[in-house]
């Protein structure tokens, strides 16, 4: 296995981490913050990301200021290293930083609350492991429909670390993950 990053998550540390970033209107820098349970978002905020290098999850009320906050870590990586470039609108693949490498849902279908899964590049080849989410938030088991995005295939579990029953090689869009893994998504890890 190559060298993988992991998602690592902290279910309350979340709530603090991100009431510190609206308050301070800065970045939140805790390495295992996460978004807390889908009963305590009380049905606001329910569009999240997650980053594979164990940032924080943020979350919002579209899919579109998901979009536009991994366009914005995007700029913000651009402006700082000195790059140029636009982002590649088709895969969500920008030049450097963020890649959107997949996306699960709360409902088949696509709908329902969203935690979107960010990496720094796409992924290789299928052969490769190439992003690890070690253990996803826990509202995060009630997943019910995932999409592959930037080349990606993914295999999800029930346990934490890639661990108990296991599904997939998920391609594309899938509107039903099925019984195997539905409503139980614990882990995940990227091809």
């Amino acid at each position: 296995m190559t060298s993988s990053r992991t998602i690592r998550t902290g279910r309350r540390l979340a709530c603090l981490a991100g009431a510190a970033a609206l308050i301070a209107s800065g970045p939140v820098t805790s390495a295992s913050a996460a978004q807390p349970a889908a009963s305590e978002r009380g049905g606001a905020a329910d569009q999240c990301v997650g980053d594979s290098s164990g940032g924080p999850v943020r979350c919002f009320d579209t899919l579109a200021q998901v979009q536009d906050f991994v366009d914005g870590a995007n700029r913000e990586t651009r402006s700082s290293t000195g790059a140029t470039g636009t982002a590649a609108a088709a895969d969500s693949t920008v030049d450097d930083g963020t890649v959107i490498i997949g996306r699960l849902y709360e409902n088949p279908n696509f709908s329902g609350w969203s935690y979107t899964l960010t990496g720094g590049h796409p992924c290789v080849d299928t052969a490769t492991e190439d992003w690890v989410a070690d253990s996803l938030p826990d509202y995060v088991t009630g997943a019910s429909s995932v999409q592959a995005w930037a080349d990606c295939e993914i295999y999800l579990f029930t346990e934490p670390d890639q661990q108990g029953a296991k599904d997939g090689r998920y391609r594309g869009n899938v509107s039903d993950i099925g019984p195997i893994v539905g409503d139980q998504v614990r882990s995940a890890s990227f091809y």
